[in-house]
């Protein structure tokens, strides 16, 4: 019986550890997506850089853009904008990104 408690017991640590973890990486990955909006912003604001993707209707373009390849955009872009041999791994929504920058600095 005494097994049984303490596996249970162990259970239910385990859970709560993987609880927690759970919530460190998506707070490291918050972390994260604000550095990267804050590089966007001053690079933007050091260059000139649209804080822009391509688009494609209301949604960012997700294949190879002509513009981006002839070099006709300006605005930021995934890899797979310039070529179909890359890819974007991290599954990135930019033009999500960059609408939360533009709603947080109506706030401020």
């Amino acid at each position: 019986m005494n097994n049984i408690t303490e596996s249970s017991c162990q259970r239910r640590q385990q859970l709560c550890m993987d609880s927690q973890l759970g919530l460190y990486q998506r707070l490291q990955q918050w972390l994260q997506l604000q550095a990267l909006k804050a590089l966007w912003a001053a690079v933007s604001a050091a260059t000139g850089v649209p804080l822009d993707c391509p688009m494609q209707g209301d949604r960012m373009d997700t294949n190879t853009n002509e513009r981006v390849k002839l070099g006709r955009f300006r605005g930021i872009v995934h890899h797979y904008h310039l070529t179909a041999r890359k890819i974007d791994c991290a599954g990135l929504h930019i033009d999500e990104l960059l609408q939360e920058m533009k709603d947080e600095k109506e706030t401020e």
